[in-house]
């Protein structure tokens, strides 16, 4: 369960990934795989996965990144079906996602459109742990063998700690790697309660805008 008062790593965390349809869950788009892991003080204890039949057509474009083609989830359970134990899975814990305004978004129409209230602890957080917001802070200075940038995508930043990202875009390794991935962070990430932490983190995100606008209008990629 949370503890508010206590430091945010020695929190239960549910890591969550989703595979999709596509990128806009208001344009009808759909989860196809759904992943979560669980931590206790930066260990994984259980983890959570289902492929789900999005009742549409997965593009080719989409089939193509996480190689999941429509006869792949003709036979799985939709969502709704699997929401009660996906709900349980994540209770008592803080939910993190990496680009979580992405696997956020996603959750929030998957469950309005199941009918399911958003009045619940998983969604009623205002944003959830978001460790790219703190990968691009850390790493800002960490550039390549030739001075360019690096990249900040999971696979990019878990390679730079030393953790292999094995079946890329296949939701449940992302969700082992992303656990992994928040352990090593810990160390340079603030030693605070869960609540400071996320209310720094949206500065975090603004740091990063002012820098990605400066790069552009002087002609570099941030």
């Amino acid at each position: 369960m949370i503890n508010h008062f206590d430091l945010w790593f020695e929190q239960s965390i549910v890591v969550l990934d989703f595979e999709t349809t596509g990128y806009e869950p208001t344009r009808g788009d759909k989860i196809v795989e759904a992943a979560a892991v669980r931590l206790e003080r930066m260990k994984i204890v259980n983890e959570w996965h289902t492929f789900l039949n999005p009742e549409r057509q997965i593009p080719d474009e989409a089939s193509r990144i996480h190689g999941i083609y429509d006869e792949d989830v003709a036979l799985a359970p939709v969502f709704k079906q699997k929401a009660p134990e996906f709900i349980k899975f994540c209770e008592g814990a803080v939910p993190c996602a990496y680009n979580e305004g992405f696997d956020r978004g996603f959750a929030m129409a998957e469950f309005w459109n199941a009918g399911i209230s958003l009045d619940m602890p998983l969604m009623s957080w205002p944003c959830w742990l978001n460790p790219l917001s703190w990968v691009r802070s850390i790493d800002r200075f960490v550039t390549t063998e030739d001075g360019s940038k690096t990249s900040n995508d999971l696979a990019s930043a878990c390679a730079r700690r030393g953790i292999t990202l094995s079946g890329a875009h296949g939701a449940l390794a992302d969700t082992r790697c992303l656990a992994m991935l928040l352990a090593s962070l810990v160390g340079d990430m603030p030693r605070c309660t869960i609540s400071e932490l996320l209310r720094r983190q949206p500065l975090l995100g603004m740091a990063y805008e002012r820098r990605r606008k400066a790069a552009k209008a002087a002609g570099r990629i941030e």
